[in-house]
């Protein structure tokens, strides 16, 4: 799995290019960044099994790309809640769905209403993730369904943890 994250914007000078991921190393003004995004980032990314590099023309715009190999389990990652959808009514079969609280076009929660109707089978195989902000209506929902949730930030190893036990409660789904 991979995603690409582009701009049109200034580009990266070659001889910032090499550093970039190092702690602490920034061109922005001390009040406007510590330096450690990037270098979080390829950790994160490192953790879970992949890598990530940047392509950069000066006057042109950057493209970072981060690829994600799954060690366990296949991953398919998808940008919104409706394209979370589509995936699902085409492909139900699915050992674990993970599922933010808040997405774009369709939130966590109304995907999962959603699925709850079409396939409850599925339904039970949601982890919803979230950074613990609930509206009134999310924590509602929230102790109505039972859904496991993972806060955010996470480690691999709780990640983990919570996919291995719902897969060995609702076990995996056939395959065809």
């Amino acid at each position: 799995m991979f995603a690409e994250v582009a701009d049109t914007g200034h580009g990266i000078p070659p001889e910032n290019l090499a550093r970039i991921f190092d702690p602490f190393f920034t061109t922005k003004q001390p009040s406007s960044g510590s330096g450690l995004g990037l270098a979080i980032s390829k950790s994160i990314v490192a953790e879970f099994g992949g890598d990530i590099r940047v392509e950069s023309q000066v006057g042109k715009g950057t493209r970072f790309i981060v690829r994600l190999l799954g060690r366990q389990h296949e991953v398919v990652a998808v940008a919104s809640g409706r394209e979370g959808q589509a995936l699902l009514e085409k492909d139900p079969a699915f050992d674990v769905i993970l599922c933010d609280l808040m997405m774009p076009e369709l939130i966590g929660m109304d995907l999962h209403a959603w699925l709850r109707d079409r396939a409850p089978a599925l339904a039970s195989r949601v982890v919803f993730m979230s950074r613990g902000a609930f509206t009134p209506k999310a924590s509602d929902y929230m102790a109505g369904v039972g859904t496991p949730l993972i806060e955010k930030p996470f480690d691999v190893s709780a990640l983990t943890e919570v996919v291995s036990q719902l897969v060995a409660a609702v076990g995996p789904l056939p395959r065809p």
